[in-house]
């Protein structure tokens, strides 16, 4: 039986608003994953970016307890994307697709005000073991796009870091190296379902938030020229490697499996015990490369996507 409207209330957050968010944030990842997996640097980005007033929305039971949370991002390469936290055990029956309708009914007031364009592309995420979320979002009108997998490899002792061939050297990024990484990684990743980034809006998706540290961005380069490159997060519990990008003519010599090992070299030097990183079902190729090197599934999300 659905609640009704007396077991939740939705309204915008304010600013102040912020600390108690990333809570929920964090209590529906354990309650979910049973670990946290929400970045307070990446919360405040989003929300120095986005309308709260408008975009931004919070459920709260009775007693005021956070129940839900969603978040409408700008548009962003013909994409706008919808970030939605519900507690697996807090949260009431309902809520899922009153706070999807909220959203949709924005999403679609934005098209036709021409705020975002005709054929803009509202996604959407659900871990694939959630299948009350799946619903959810399925009744308010999304289909499935594709599946993305979290990779995962522990460890209990440091890793050594590989050796190179002559020739290679590898070193933490400079300003100088930032265009030819975008044009790197535009290269490596140049393959069907992957849209292309401008520079800028790759950097902004790059660079941006707290978790930034040159150390961490590993350049690869031949007689110079930038020919792969690991970027990574420090997470404090884990390395999160965003790219692992070689060159097409380098693809199929060794040099992305030795990238992967310096990433877990690096991690065993900086005492973190994790490196975990997201594939697309999509890129297959990618996800036996990994599992060959030793990472596992952990995780799977769906992709929901639906138009105006």
């Amino acid at each position: 039986m659905k609640a009704d409207s007396l077991s939740f209330n939705i309204q915008h957050p304010s600013p102040e608003d912020l600390e108690q968010v990333f809570n929920f944030m964090i209590e529906s990842d354990i309650a979910e994953f049973g670990e946290p997996d929400s970045d307070k640097d990446d919360l405040a980005d989003q929300w120095s970016e986005a309308d709260l007033a408008a975009d931004a929305w919070i459920a709260s039971n009775e007693n005021g307890e956070l129940t839900g949370y969603a978040l409408l991002s700008d548009e962003f390469n013909g994409r706008r994307y919808l970030d939605f936290y519900l507690h697996a055990v807090r949260s009431p029956q309902g809520l899922a697709e009153a706070l999807l309708g909220q959203a949709v009914e924005r999403f679609i007031a934005l098209v036709k005000s021409g705020a975002s364009a005709p054929d803009c592309i509202l996604t959407a995420y659900a871990n694939g073991l959630n299948p009350g979320m799946r619903s959810a979002y399925e009744s308010c009108g999304f289909a499935i796009e594709k599946y993305h997998y979290r990779m995962q490899m522990d460890f209990t002792a440091p890793h050594p870091a590989p050796e190179w061939p002559a020739g290679f050297t590898l070193a933490p990024i400079t300003p100088a190296d930032e265009h030819p990484l975008h044009d790197l990684i535009m290269e490596a990743f140049d393959w069907q379902g992957v849209q292309p980034l401008s520079f800028e809006d790759w950097y902004k998706q790059i660079f941006r938030g707290g978790r930034y540290d040159p150390e961490f961005f590993l350049m690869l380069k031949k007689e110079d020229k930038l020919v792969g490159a690991a970027i990574c997060y420090d997470e404090e519990t884990r390395i999160w490697l965003k790219e692992l990008a070689v060159s097409k003519e380098l693809q199929g010599q060794g040099i992305g499996s030795l990238l992967l090992k310096q990433v877990f070299a690096l991690a065993g030097q900086r005492n973190i015990p994790t490196v975990s990183l997201g594939v697309v079902s999509l890129n297959p190729k990618a996800v036996e490369f990994y599992e060959r090197s030793g990472m596992n599934r952990t995780r799977e999300f769906v992709q929901y996507h639906r138009k105006a």
